[in-house]
C-alpha cells in the first residue's frame, strides 16, 4: 500500500510540473522549447529521486 501511495504523490507531483509548464509556456511562448526542457529535466530528478527513496527504505537497504 505505501508503494501504491508513492506511485500516487509521484503522478501529481509530475501532473502539477506538467501544468506549470504548460502554464508558463503559454505567458512566454517565445522560451517555450527551453521551458518544456526544463520541466521533463525536472519530472526525471523527481523520478529518480522517488526511486532511490523507495531504495533506501527497503529493510536492509
Amino acid at each position: 500500500m505505501r508503494f501504491a501511495r508513492q506511485i500516487v504523490h509521484l503522478l501529481i507531483g509530475l501532473l502539477a510540473m506538467a501544468f506549470v509548464a504548460a502554464a508558463a509556456s503559454w505567458i512566454w511562448p517565445a522560451a517555450s522549447h527551453w521551458i518544456w526542457i526544463a520541466a521533463y529535466v525536472v519530472m526525471v530528478v523527481l523520478a529518480f529521486r522517488e526511486l532511490i527513496m523507495t531504495l533506501r527504505s527497503r529493510p536492509g537497504g
